[in-house]
């Protein structure tokens, strides 16, 4: 490796690392703020506090690597433009490619190692921050999945189902197991599906079987079959929204797997498909930002400050997010095909940082 490349990346990683710690601090700070009432109220105990920002880091960090790459580069080229750096090399016979390649291969990187980041720790370490707030903080009794399906109790009735729709408050493959007080089995309802009645608060399963047993709960004396049946589950749809898998606590992998589960019951997935791709786009947001961020601290010269870099990142920042969530939201209600709308952000952002590098003769 030579000299100027050697010197090119330890003046980023330095910035980058500076950058870094700030905005996931700031980002830990914020989002603790919003949630020390939970845990002031609730009483928790002294190391959930820590156990919580321990989960909550791996996602934090990679939030914040974009708006913290775009920000180290705007501070490594505008330093070496401060210092004259830049101009002594360029005098030097070294072309500005030639200076900035080491930045955009960091750049590439830095997403290839928050895709995996992505794809095998911020998922695990999304659900470990979520448990802790939900059950161990506030208390909630947890419900829970089982080889693929929805478990909970009430009262003396166990309860399961293939998968919950939040969006249609549908409850799909209902089985309802109802013991006496000695845990044997009496009745078992099996229902294809359970729709919410918000204004009664309670469910109707359609198309029941209702088997009844006997001989402590070994053989089924005899079954009934209705078309309806009002029963109370006892869970609400806020309840089971819980439960549902949630797209930033799951996997390529998983949330491909749960799309064609959703596909296979005849259900739209919209918010979980565009999810899956943002898996394997958004990582590449931080070299874009390597891109958008050298004509950038190029056109500011020597005024290339601290204070200046942060207000044009925050705004780079904010516009790309505006743009990706636009995006997004066209792909979830399909009207524009899922795996389009996620790169759209990131191939807009790359038109804009190659129409500025012409502009700048790079």
């Amino acid at each position: 490796m030579k000299l100027l490349t050697r010197y090119t990346l330890r003046t980023f990683v330095r910035y980058l690392m500076l950058t870094t710690a700030t905005f996931t601090s700031l980002y830990l700070l914020v989002d603790f703020l919003d949630k020390v009432d939970d845990f002031v109220e609730n009483h928790a105990a002294g190391d959930l506090y820590f156990s919580y920002l321990v989960a909550l880091f791996p996602g934090a960090l990679t939030q914040m690597m974009p708006l913290a790459t775009l920000l180290a580069v705007f501070l490594t080229i505008g330093g070496f433009n401060r210092t004259a750096e830049l101009t002594a090399m360029m005098a030097g016979g070294v072309g500005i490619w030639r200076i900035v390649l080491p930045l955009c291969l960091a750049g590439m990187l830095i997403s290839g190692a928050v895709l995996l980041s992505n794809e095998f720790v911020v998922p695990w370490a999304t659900r470990s921050a979520n448990h802790i707030l939900r059950a161990e903080v506030k208390g909630k009794a947890e419900l829970f999945t089982l080889r693929g399906k929805i478990w909970f109790k009430r009262e003396n009735n166990y309860i399961n189902a293939r998968f919950f729709n939040a969006q249609e408050q549908l409850l799909q493959s209902v089985r309802v197991f109802q013991f006496d007080d000695n845990s044997r089995l009496i009745r078992r309802i099996d229902a294809k599906s359970a729709n919410y009645l918000a204004a009664e608060q309670t469910w109707l399963l359609q198309e029941c079987t209702i088997y009844r047993y006997e001989n402590n709960g070994k053989n089924i004396s005899h079954f009934d079959e209705v078309d309806k049946l009002t029963f109370d589950l006892g869970k609400s749809v806020t309840d089971l929204k819980n439960v549902e898998p949630k797209p930033e606590e799951m996997t390529y992998q998983q949330l491909r797997e749960f799309v064609a589960r959703l596909q296979a019951e005849g259900f739209a997935p919209g918010r979980h498909r565009v999810a899956m791709y943002q898996h394997l786009a958004t990582p590449f947001a931080s070299f874009v930002m390597v891109l958008l961020g050298i004509p950038f601290a190029l056109k500011r010269g020597r005024n290339s400050g601290m204070g200046i870099g942060i207000a044009i990142s925050v705004a780079v920042a904010v516009t790309y997010i505006v743009v990706d969530a636009t995006a997004a939201a066209l792909g979830t209600t399909g009207k524009v095909p899922p795996f389009l709308t996620v790169w759209i952000a990131n191939l807009s952002f790359i038109v804009l940082a190659i129409i500025l590098m012409f502009r700048r003769r790079i």
